[in-house]
């Protein structure tokens, strides 16, 4: 991936043209070399959040500069912090 430090937003699509929702997150390497994100606002609860992940775990990691990855998000002991990973297969 990128730029694997800073600020970038987790979304959710229902196809091409379709926002689901978004998170916007601060993104770092743990100490284990784990990509975490860090939801930055309380957005409308962590209702709002869990209702994101339910979604599902593929979405897309977009960066400052409008790149995008494809990610797997997992929820860590918070639902605020959470465990990103590479897309694999198909998206």
């Amino acid at each position: 991936m990128k730029d694997l430090e800073g600020i970038a937003q987790l979304e959710w699509c229902g196809n091409d043209s379709t926002l689901l929702g978004r998170l916007p997150v601060r993104i770092s390497l743990d100490d284990n070399n784990v990509l975490t994100a860090v939801v930055r606002s309380a957005v409308d609860g962590d209702e709002a959040i869990q209702s994101l992940l339910d979604l599902g775990p593929s979405c897309m990691l977009r960066f400052a500069d409008d790149s995008v990855a494809h990610v797997m998000v997992e929820r860590s002991d918070s639902v605020i912090q959470l465990r990103l990973g590479a897309q694999t297969g198909c998206v």
